[in-house]
């Protein structure tokens, strides 16, 4: 059985792995931004994924306060992380203030990474019930594909418009 923490974990490690590549200064303008359009798409998808995820449990199992200030704390984060993102997007690709925000932003996800590890992975096992794992991580995995989904249709409108625009 996949746990909800092991899929997010791995998310956590893909998004940290494509912030080294963009602070590396020896990454290719083909790597910088191939690996941009994927942070672009994958950490939203992520993130909303995990917030609606753990909002339907708080609904299902209202547990006790310390787990509602913790999901606080993971949806704080993930908006701290959307600003750093955001500000990643609107520098040059491959410049030192460019690898210096691809640090900050790795910085900030590493950092909620390890809290959540700690802290949020633990009272959910402590305060779900066991049997609301695999339907914690079955939902993560819906919402996270669907959130991709529409990130790869919003793409494809967007080329086919601009070859409209250019023909």
């Amino acid at each position: 059985m996949t746990e909800l923490g092991t899929l997010v974990r791995g998310d956590h490690d893909d998004l940290t792995h494509a912030l080294r590549v963009l602070a590396d200064p020896m990454a290719s303008a083909g790597q910088l931004s191939a690996t941009l359009d994927h942070l672009v798409v994958t950490f939203p998808a992520h993130a909303e994924a995990e917030c609606l995820t753990l909002h339907a449990m708080l609904e299902a199992v209202q547990p006790p306060p310390a787990v509602y200030f913790l999901i606080a704390q993971v949806v704080a984060a993930h908006l701290a992380q959307e600003s750093a993102l955001i500000a990643l997007t609107r520098l040059q690709p491959g410049t030192p203030r460019f690898r210096d925000s691809a640090v900050l932003l790795g910085s900030l996800i590493q950092q909620h990474a390890d809290h959540e590890l700690a802290c949020l992975q633990p009272a959910l096992v402590d305060h779900v019930p066991r049997t609301m794992h695999e339907q914690l991580a079955h939902s993560y995995t819906s919402e996270r594909a669907r959130s991709l989904e529409l990130a790869e249709e919003a793409a494809r409108f967007a080329q086919h418009h601009a070859r409209r625009r250019s023909a």
